[in-house]
């Protein structure tokens, strides 16, 4: 028996039927009712992609390299909302994607006007027109609500108009400018006056914690956040401009423009200039090296990352890890992890990794919702004409959607593998046994249990991407080499029996 597949996808176009997943599903079932055909419970899903402005739709490749590779079989149905849910990016570009369905012995159908395309009228003139036109029209609205985004952020530019977010410092005020400095000046002056020293992003952020500076939401710094400032050109008083990328509709991260003179000026652009040479050229910084387990090992504690530093011991060089914020003075976990990498691959050698037999519940159908109501907004806008009104509803929309990229990675996630570690901490290259890890870790913790002298026990967490964890000790005794790897059944109790157990030394 042939089997159905939904195609879904969230267009551009005004949703004034309700959810549009949820419409979508429903025609989808009601079309297998009445053509007694089975719909499959996989569903090909690209959600928040604009058939005008994506290149390509993952979905839709997923479903084409699925039927190339025999998973999905000929004779199936491709059940598509509508003709412009494929593309809106042209007749010809619509044309040949419906003809390679086609070819590889897919049904198409249309469920909005319970049309199909299959190797019966491909090929027929009448059909085609049909086909062609309803693209064409859908491309050339697609081109028509796209100038007038671009028309409406021109004319931004072009009278120096500032929506949004504005810079931490600056504050909008009576004055002939429209802005003025806020209370974080003498915190960015600060800011600026230590990087000027040389100092890297992580001393800048420990100083200015050190010295009770806070950022403007009142959280500790980040070297990170040190960075956002310095490389920020409202610096010298100017602000830049951005256009979305045509391919993707996602901001770019360079300017299109950057005019002068629109905030007051903390310092001069010449300044600013010496400030990025010292972030590029890493005047007081660290070269980071990609290892097995970059973006991976996390502070128990805080959750930042936990950065790489090197000493002498025996006349050969050691590695050890620990918490960058603590490097800032913003995590109390202060103590360093000797060589983690060594023990870490000893562990999971042994690791199989585990399924989560539980009931996971997907974000993305309401990631999906929130994306409607948004474009629904920004098409009202649109049709009103209120264009001026859209730079913060473009903020949003870009939030939401990256926000569902995650959620449905996250989804992808908890598909279930069958994998040994073993395999993967036997890749002799480091960045490709870095990617594969990722693929199955979400991230690796360490938590200090226990401090005496120079001898220190931790708790490491393995946290798998379908959040099923995996916990063993180190116990890392004075100096390298002497660390005992131990496997506890009973993790919490353990944890409390050490705690409580002094060293032999300590009775």
């Amino acid at each position: 028996m042939s089997k159905a597949y939904l195609y879904a996808r969230f267009s551009t176009k005004r949703q004034e039927d309700g959810d549009s997943l949820e419409r979508q599903t429903l025609a989808a079932q009601e079309w297998c009712s009445r053509n007694d055909i089975e719909l499959s419970n996989q569903t090909f899903e690209d959600l928040g992609v604009s058939a005008f402005k994506e290149g390509t739709r993952p979905a839709l490749s997923e479903f084409i390299a699925a039927t190339k590779s025999g998973r999905v079989a000929q004779g199936s149905f491709l059940l598509v909302e509508d003709d412009d849910r494929l593309s809106r990016r042209g007749w010809k570009i619509t044309q040949d994607l419906m003809h390679e369905l086609v070819n590889l012995g897919i049904v198409v159908v249309l469920l909005k006007t319970g049309r199909r395309y299959d190797s019966t009228n491909i090929n027929d003139i009448g059909d085609n027109i049909v086909l062609m036109v309803n693209a064409d029209r859908a491309h050339k609205e697609s081109e028509r609500k796209s100038y007038l985004i671009r028309a409406q952020r021109k004319r931004a530019r072009e009278n120096r108009k500032v929506v949004g977010k504005l810079p931490a410092w600056i504050e909008r005020a009576e004055t002939e400018t429209g802005f003025a400095f806020n209370h974080m000046k003498s915190t960015i002056l600060r800011l600026v006056e230590l990087r000027s020293q040389a100092q890297s992003l992580q001393s800048v952020a420990k100083n200015l914690n050190k010295e009770n500076y806070s950022t403007s939401t009142g959280a500790a710094w980040s070297g990170s956040g040190v960075r956002s400032i310095i490389e920020n050109v409202a610096l010298y008083g100017a602000k830049a401009y951005f256009d979305t990328d045509k391919a993707t509709g996602r901001m770019n991260k360079t300017p299109i423009d950057i005019q002068l003179n629109i905030f007051p000026s903390l310092i001069s652009f010449d300044q600013w200039k010496m400030l990025q040479q010292k972030s590029s050229n890493g005047l007081g910084g660290r070269i980071t090296r990609k290892g097995a387990y970059s973006q991976l090992l996390k502070c128990g504690n805080c959750g930042a990352g936990m950065v790489q530093r090197t000493t002498t011991y025996k006349g050969s060089q050691r590695l050890y890890r620990k918490c960058i914020k603590s490097t800032e003075g913003s995590c109390t976990q202060t103590d360093m992890v000797r060589q983690p990498e060594i023990y870490l691959d000893r562990v999971l050698k042994k690791l199989t990794y585990q399924k989560n037999e539980s009931t996971y519940v997907s974000k993305t159908p309401e990631l999906q919702k929130q994306l409607e109501v948004v474009k629904r907004t920004e098409n009202l806008l649109i049709e009103r004409g209120l264009v001026e009104q859209l730079a913060d509803l473009y903020v949003k929309i870009n939030e939401i959607k990256t926000s569902i990229d995650s959620s449905i990675i996250e989804d992808n996630n908890q598909r279930d593998v069958d994998v040994s570690f073993e395999s993967i901490i036997d890749i002799e290259d480091s960045s490709v046994r870095n990617l594969e890890l990722r693929k199955l870790i979400k991230e690796i913790s360490f938590h200090l249990i226990k401090k005496v002298k120079t001898r220190s026990v931790w708790r490491v967490e393995i946290k798998q991407i379908n959040a099923i964890s995996i916990s063993f000790i180190l116990d890392q005794k004075h100096g390298f080499g002497n660390t005992e790897i131990k496997y506890v059944a009973n993790v919490e109790s353990f944890l409390d029996q050490i705690k409580h157990t002094p060293y032999e030394w300590e009775a």
